[in-house]
């Protein structure tokens, strides 16, 4: 098999009835066409409602919230299965859910090479204005030096 990558069609992309690609205008409008749309790392959560049986499914969805991890998220969640620390769906959960603040940690921690993100409790993460579940309790730790 010979694989050309070129040729994977991932993000978002227009086609018309004969499966042409067709270019968007630059308000990013492309009337009357198949909007395609690859994101290969996201992750979905649904929440449904429960019926008084405690089932649930088919038409008691009340939301889904989906979250795209870019490129380079998979990168780094191969990393960190290859560290031995995560099984691959632990760390596209993680992945999915952390905040910028954590995002970076785990970058600095399992893509060193890379030179980017910050290290845990580092001045720049002490500065970095978001928080998750994984990081929220750490309140006390960030104002200290």
């Amino acid at each position: 098999m010979n694989i050309d990558k070129s040729k994977l069609k991932l993000g978002i992309w227009y086609e018309d009835e004969e499966g042409n690609v067709i270019q968007r205008d630059d308000n990013y409008l492309v009337p009357n066409a198949y909007c395609h749309v690859i994101f290969p790392l996201e992750i979905q959560e649904k929440i449904y409602k429960t019926d008084a049986e405690g089932h649930y499914g088919g038409k008691d969805l009340v939301c889904t919230f989906s979250t795209h991890l870019c490129s380079y998220s998979g990168k780094l969640a191969v990393a960190m299965v290859n560290s031995g620390d995560y099984i691959l769906s632990e760390a596209l959960a993680v992945l999915a859910n952390c905040c910028e603040r954590c995002h970076n940690v785990l970058i600095n921690k399992y893509l060193p090479e890379d030179g980017e993100g910050y290290a845990e409790y580092s001045n720049e993460w002490r500065k970095c204005g978001t928080f998750c579940d994984f990081c929220k309790d750490e309140g006390t730790k960030m104002t200290s030096h």
